[in-house]
Formats: C-alpha cells, sequence, structure tokens
C-alpha cells in the first residue's frame, strides 16, 4: 500500500468523507501495526498544526508524549463534535491514540497545572457497560434480556413482546385492546442500558440504573409511563392522545417529540432537555412549556426553572454510545462512570471543585483508559481496587 492511500484515508475519516468500506479498511491497516511509524508522524503532524496553539508547550508535549507511550489499545471508532468545541478530534482514528482520544482537561485558571511527571498508570481494569435489562411481567415473574434469542419473548394479553437485537417492541396482534391498562417495567442495572418500542410506536432509549414502568397497550385518552433514573423519547404523535412521563413528583407532557429526562436520585435535579418539539414541565402548582435547546430543571427543594442555552449533544452524548464533558465537576463525572462501569466511587482526600473536564470518549473505551485520560494533567489520580475506584485529588 503506498504512503499516498494511507494519507487518503486518513485525511477523509478525520473528515468523515470514508465510505464503510474504506474505514473497514483503514481499521484493518491500523490494526495490523505496519504503518505505526507513518501514522504516528500524520497524527503529530495535524496535531502540531490544528491543535497545539490551544494549549502551552507543555501541557501539548506532554499529552503526545501520553498519547505515544501507549503501546497498544483497542480501536473505538468515534465521529466528533466540532472542532471548536473539542481539541482531540483528529486521534480518534488510531490504534496508538485511540486511548487518548478526544480529552483534553483543564483548571478554570489562567494557567493550568500540569504535572512534570507522567500519570501512573492504571492498577486492575473494569469493562464498560453493555446493552441488557430485565423485563417484569404483570404476573410478576422476570425475563433478563440480555440471555434470550430474538424472537417472541411474552405476550400480554393481546400484546406481543418481541426482541429484536438490543431492543424489544410491544406488539398489538389485534385491534381489540379491552379497557384495562396492564403494565410491564423494563429495569436496567448498573453497566447496562437498553432501548424498546412502546405500542404506540413510542422510542425509549434507558441509561444505566434506570427504569420504566409502562402500559402493554394504551388505552383511553393519555399514555401515561413512569421513569426513574434516565431515558430518551421519541414520542409517537397523536394529538388526541397527550404523552406524559411521571418521575419523582414531576410531569413531562407531550403530543409528539425527542426529549431527554435525568431523574437520578443523587443529582441535584431532574432534567428535562428538549431536542425537538414542545414539552410542558409541571411540578406542583408551577409549569414551564420549553423550547429545543431549553432545558426544565426542577431542584430537590420543588421549585422549577429554566435554562435556555444548553449543550444537548453533552445531554444525550449516552443514547450515542459516548461520554461528553462540557466544564463537567468530578463529582458528576464519576457518577456516570460509577453507573456505566457499575463500580462504587470514593473520594479520598479534599475534593477540588474547581476542576473541570472537557471532551469526550466513547463509552465502549475500558475504564482504564478512560481514568488514564482523565489523569494526564496531573491533577486526579485513581486506583481501582475490585468494584471500588478511588479518587484522590
Amino acid at each position: 500500500m503506498s504512503n499516498n492511500r494511507l494519507k487518503y484515508l486518513l485525511d477523509n475519516y478525520i473528515s468523515h468523507n470514508l465510505s464503510q468500506e474504506e474505514e473497514q479498511e483503514l481499521l484493518q491497516i491500523i490494526s495490523s501495526g505496519t504503518y505505526d511509524q507513518q501514522v504516528k508522524e500524520y497524527m503529530s503532524d495535524a496535531w502540531q498544526d490544528e491543535y497545539s496553539e490551544l494549549m502551552t508547550k507543555q501541557q501539548s508535549k506532554r499529552i503526545l508524549n501520553t498519547v505515544f507511550s501507549r503501546p497498544s489499545a483497542k480501536i473505538i471508532p468515534f465521529h466528533a463534535p466540532a472542532r471548536n468545541r473539542f481539541i482531540w478530534v483528529a486521534a480518534s482514528v488510531l490504534l496508538i491514540l485511540v486511548t487518548a482520544s478526544l480529552f483534553f482537561l483543564s483548571r478554570h485558571s489562567p494557567t493550568p497545572s500540569v504535572a512534570a511527571t507522567p500519570p501512573k498508570p492504571v492498577v486492575n481494569d473494569v469493562m464498560p457497560g453493555t446493552s441488557g435489562a430485565i423485563l417484569k411481567l404483570e404476573d410478576g415473574s422476570s425475563i433478563v434480556l440480555d440471555n434470550v434469542s430474538n424472537g417472541n419473548v411474552a405476550q400480554q394479553g393481546s400484546t406481543l413482546v418481541v426482541k429484536s437485537g438490543a431492543a424489544i417492541s410491544y406488539v398489538e396482534k389485534n385491534s381489540s385492546k379491552g379497557n384495562q391498562l396492564h403494565y410491564n417495567t423494563v429495569e436496567t442495572p448498573r453497566g447496562r442500558q437498553y432501548q424498546l418500542v412502546l405500542e404506540d410506536g413510542t422510542k425509549v432509549w434507558l441509561n444505566a440504573a434506570s427504569s420504566i414502568k409502562f402500559p402493554v397497550a394504551f388505552i383511553g385518552n393519555e399514555r401515561k409511563v413512569e421513569i426513574t433514573g434516565e431515558a430518551y423519547f421519541e414520542v409517537a404523535k397523536n394529538k388526541e392522545r397527550p404523552f406524559r412521563v411521571m418521575c419523582n413528583g414531576s410531569m413531562v407532557e407531550v403530543l409528539g417529540t425527542h426529549f431527554n429526562i435525568n431523574s437520578y436520585a443523587d443529582e441535584e435535579s431532574i432534567n428535562t432537555t428538549l431536542l425537538e418539539g414542545s414539552v410542558k414541565v409541571v411540578k406542583g402548582n408551577a409549569q414551564r412549556i420549553i423550547k429545543p435547546g431549553e432545558q426544565a430543571q426542577v431542584a430537590n427543594d420543588g421549585s422549577l426553572r429554566t435554562l435556555t442555552s444548553v449543550n444537548t449533544e453533552e445531554v444525550v452524548a449516552w443514547k450515542n454510545n459516548n461520554f461528553l464533558f462540557d466544564n463537567t465537576d468530578v463529582k458528576r463525572l464519576m457518577r456516570q462512570l460509577s453507573r456505566w462501569y457499575n463500580v462504587d466511587v470514593v473520594f479520598k482526600g479534599t475534593t477540588d471543585e474547581s476542576l473541570k473536564f472537557n471532551g469526550s470518549i466513547s463509552r465502549t473505551a475500558t475504564l482504564a483508559i478512560v481514568l488514564k485520560m482523565l489523569e494526564s494533567t496531573g491533577d486526579v489520580n485513581f486506583v481501582i481496587e475490585g468494584n471500588k475506584l478511588i479518587v484522590s485529588m
């Protein structure tokens, strides 16, 4: 293979212009290790041209050394957000770079501190979460969806529960639904996420440590479900029957729209973020109608407010199988890692509230890969001990 061909593949991967066949060709070339030196030179040049001006020379050199010092890694394809928001765009294609892909950590200070020594290696590792959930039927029985084959997994009245890949759908066998609601619940433990399609065609994505309770078939003049944790909805339009989501005493009402609800009990508020359409959020006597790009927040004290400018890419990154951090503090970031990698986080010593994280990495990366990148500025250190993640600063 000529160097021109390799350069063509690298250039077009970064600009997202490769066909699926060409992308596979590039990943196979990188996996072979034959062209590691050429790839390293290409990426080093790209880094100097595009990104080194965004940080000090010391930071730039330190990050490059960290990246190129890793002997091997798993390829994690990633389509990065806009370059002006995140720095590590070019690194996403490379075997030798992918462990460090798309991370740049900074303190909110005029001169971010950078340690002079390389980050300590992480002891042990934890595999990332995967697709899976528990389906609880109305009769009290449960089905572990990770383990069942595709096809019909259950029948609830006249409604079939059909599994296809990493999702289940509720399919009505006939037009006679009766007049009584029958409920199912889908739960995702820590380290799992899942998708389902409700009987009306509404699509739901469940993040880790979440649940949704719903009728197997909707009847009457409303469609009501109840969630815990985090879920993303693409609601099927039906002007005659509004869709209502209940979560921790709050209600979100829509007719047909795309939105995300984060209602984890350990977060500071219940956040409803709208991507398309219009939703009404109700808490007690207060209510807000939000537009795309806005977020309604119900605080723990019951107050309701609206944020008019929200990074929706960050909010729904989990649905697209990525971590995406936008000025994220260490405690909130650790809560995300805890849910996805099924680990208990323990903070040792004083927590630095000024430390913020910006960047993105695939959720298919192992925990050690993510932690290594978080350690790359020397501001935070980690030790994995079994199912415990110890954080020191």
